[in-house]
């Protein structure tokens, strides 16, 4: 139970396009893709959600397809200095999350604008599982093909498109990228407004295309992961 003795995890009663069409009203969130090791997260306020053909529209930098989530769950387990960071989990029917939306300015939004949803608490055994990323080989930063393009893309100055598409979900951001930063295994974007992490050695190289770069796993994959620079320049210098 929670600090307000909801349950830790409650499943909603609407349908995702239903529940979707509320996220405008639950003030300023993270929004969460991941596949592997890597996380796209772009945070802010959603000004608008339309539903286009199968698709959840957040603006223009979100889209998920609705035919692949099968519930909706209310997470209010994440307390980090006293205050709860509620998020929606977005699931397919295995319960793998396709989605998050975590709440950045506490419960009385989501509570506020999702009371009349709130369905049955979730046991433990209920809850959907974290899938742990391959452990993969010790990569050095100075060997990290992501490190080495993030550092290429900051020096160069211009604007960049970061993209993730996981499937069912794609998610991009547009800006000039910030220096990255390296934390406990880890290769980071932070912007105020987005946040990129990609674990050291998952990413072998890249293959470039018309999209971009296009990151490619330790097997020759690609895997979602896709850098765009946005200026012509930029453009015909890739390789």
């Amino acid at each position: 139970m929670t600090g307000t003795d909801q349950p830790t995890r409650q499943e909603l009663t609407a349908s995702p396009a239903e529940i979707g069409l509320l996220l405008p009203g639950l003030g300023r969130v993270m929004v969460a893709l991941s596949v592997g090791s890597a996380a796209h997260e772009r945070i802010g306020r959603i000004a608008h959600v339309a539903r286009r053909g199968g698709a959840l529209c957040l603006g223009g930098e979100t889209e998920l397809d609705l035919g692949a989530v099968r519930r909706v769950v209310l997470d209010r387990g994440s307390v980090m200095r006293g205050q709860v960071y509620p998020r929606l989990e977005f699931q397919d029917g295995a319960g793998t999350v396709l989605m998050r939306v975590v709440g950045m300015e506490g419960e009385a939004p989501f509570e506020t604008n999702l009371a009349h949803l709130l369905g049955p608490a979730l046991t433990p055994e209920e809850a959907a599982p974290t899938p742990a990323a391959e452990a993969g080989p010790e990569v050095a930063a100075e060997d990290c093909a992501a490190t080495a393009l993030l550092r290429r893309l900051h020096a160069a100055g211009g604007p960049v498109r970061v993209a993730l598409r996981t499937g069912p979900a794609w998610q991009a951001w547009e800006g000039v990228p910030p220096e990255p930063r390296l934390v406990m295994g880890y290769v980071n974007l932070i912007a105020p407004s987005f946040h990129l992490h990609l674990r050291l050695g998952s990413v072998a190289g890249f293959h470039v295309s018309e999209e971009g770069w296009e990151a490619v796993d330790g097997a020759g994959a690609r895997f979602g992961l896709t850098l765009r620079p946005l200026d012509a320049a930029a453009l015909e210098g890739m390789g």
